[in-house]
């Protein structure tokens, strides 16, 4: 089948769509599938797409040019190569193009819901115009042959605004089994930022609002009244950097939190290798931006690496986390029930031994890539 993967974000863009577009792209090209991939530019991506096995196009990443240039390279990229199907990873502007244009050149579309860019933005002006534009989304994901929301908690979200059941199909993020489920070598690392004989505490993720780091930071400052040797390594970059470091520093933290900063995809094994938990106590934010977790794929590569995690009690963060089982859930706002938390897997090694070895069993059984792009092969042929 010859197929478009039409994506906002893709490598070496960071963050979780990116990773999901990645990974399901790379295995259906692995399956056999004619894959081609119509994403916006990024300053590393040249070198990036030379060496991938399946073609990229780019297009500008400057707001409203990029949709313009996503439009016709689209139509051209259609024309040229008979695509038979399009698979958007989001709604907007990658699903809108397809359903407006499926009429045209007879192909059909299915679209991924991750959550919270379903109607809403990163910014006051994107969102007034999703605001607007709910009637679309409902249109876009109903036309659709089918809809792939990445966790039960979006699937509600989306029956809730009124898409079809039957066009539903959770197919949930993945993990690429053979980069994190190996012990990677994290020695530079260790030496790098002096963490030998140290417990290190890990989040990777882009630095939002919804994320909590700001939570982990505050749980830090009572974790430390109880055990000393504690640093917390925070990998990734964004908006919330500044607050985060002025938090640090009013909480005199500055000897026990390193912020590494933005880590490519591929290069961040070696630190979920080296860490004792990771933590990222998602959750949801209302108001100019409501952003909440679909799911959360790091929890799923802390996991391969046999590692426990801690998650926040919200969005779809329940369905990447099995309280008591893979991992530990809490109340995404309380640093001192964190702190607890954390603290007991510090210091109860069998209690995180066995979390980690049941968090790798299980995305060894459920979440590799190739099950899933599997999965979407079939629910998308014709």
């Amino acid at each position: 089948m010859r197929i478009l993967i039409f994506t906002v974000d893709f490598p070496p863009i960071p963050g979780g769509i990116s990773t999901y577009a990645y990974g399901i792209t790379a295995q259906l090209n692995e399956l056999g599938e004619e894959v081609i991939v119509l994403a916006q530019k990024h300053k590393e991506s040249l070198e990036f797409d030379s060496r991938q096995k399946f073609k990229i196009v780019r297009v500008s990443n400057i707001l409203f040019l990029r949709e313009v240039q996503f439009f016709f390279k689209f139509i051209y990229l259609v024309r040229k190569h008979r695509i038979q199907h399009v698979l958007n990873i989001v709604w907007f502007p990658c699903a809108a193009i397809s359903y407006f244009t499926s009429f045209l050149f007879g192909f059909s579309y299915s679209v991924v819901a991750f959550g919270a860019e379903i109607f809403d933005a990163t910014s006051l002006l994107k969102r007034t115009i999703k605001q607007h534009l709910r009637w679309l989304a409902r249109l876009v994901f109903n036309k659709a042959v089918k809809c792939f929301p990445i966790s039960e908690f979006t699937k509600r979200f989306l029956e809730a605004r009124q898409v079809k059941s039957e066009h539903l199909l959770v197919i949930p993020g993945g993990v690429d089994i053979e980069k994190f489920g190996v012990n990677a070598d994290c020695r530079d690392i260790i030496d790098r930022y002096k963490l030998t004989g140290k417990k290190v505490i890990l989040t990777v993720a882009r630095l939002d609002d919804h994320k909590g780091h700001d939570v982990v930071i505050k749980a830090l400052s009572y974790l430390l009244k109880k055990m000393a040797d504690v640093k917390y390594l925070i990998v990734g970059d964004g908006r919330e950097r500044k607050n985060l470091e002025e938090l640090v520093s009013r909480l005199k933290l500055e000897d026990n939190v390193i912020f590494v900063g933005h880590v490519a995809h591929e290069d961040t094994p070696p630190y979920f290798s080296l860490c004792d938990v990771f933590v990222m106590p998602s959750r949801e934010t209302q108001g100019r931006r409501h952003w909440f977790e679909g799911f959360g794929i790091a929890y799923l590569e802390a996991n391969a690496c046999a590692k426990p995690v801690i998650g926040g009690l919200s969005g779809g963060v329940v369905d990447a986390v099995i309280d008591q089982e893979t991992g530990l859930l809490v109340d995404p706002y309380d640093a001192k029930k964190l702190s607890d938390l954390i603290y007991e897997l510090l210091t109860n090694k069998e209690h995180a031994v066995r979390l980690g070895k049941n968090g790798k069993e299980r995305v060894e059984k459920y979440f590799s890539w190739r099950a899933l792009a599997e999965r979407i092969r079939t629910a998308i042929k014709p």
